[in-house]
């Protein structure tokens, strides 16, 4: 039986995680850390919001890949040390998703807000290497 996972399978992980990094990307760039005017808070507002549905979605699709690809991929030991770093990457997302919508206080926000970030260009860094990484460890 093929690791490998459906083309709708692959599309809908794809497209959802593009939408995660685009819209934390656009919240880095929206957010200065500064008062903002009413249109831009709008902005980043609509922003956050869609970023939240994109997480929730993703960790919806993290639950249906250990049924079909994570258990029996893990045992082929086949594109490990990628699809580890990119599994980690999305755990920690949510974590210190989670965390700045409803642990931290404003103190802690700053810093839980960097890791968050952080682990989200790391996690699609390395999701970017399990995908092109896949291929090339496949059998004959």
């Amino acid at each position: 039986m093929s690791l490998r996972l459906s083309r709708r399978h692959r599309y809908a992980i794809d497209s959802v995680l593009a939408l995660l990094l685009l819209s934390g990307l656009a919240w880095l760039g929206l957010d200065r850390g500064d008062p903002l005017d009413d249109a831009l808070g709008t902005w980043l507002r609509a922003d956050t919001r869609v970023h939240a549905a994109a997480g929730v979605a993703t960790v919806f699709l993290v639950g249906t890949l250990w049924l079909v690809h994570l258990r029996r991929s893990w045992r082929s030991q086949r594109n490990r040390l990628p699809g580890a770093l990119a599994l980690a990457g999305l755990a920690l997302m949510a974590v210190s998703g989670y965390a700045l919508g409803y642990l931290v206080d404003e103190a802690g926000h700053a810093w839980m807000g960097r890791l968050h970030w952080i682990a989200g260009v790391a996690g699609a860094v390395s999701y970017v290497w399990h995908r092109v990484q896949g291929p090339r460890t496949r059998p004959g």
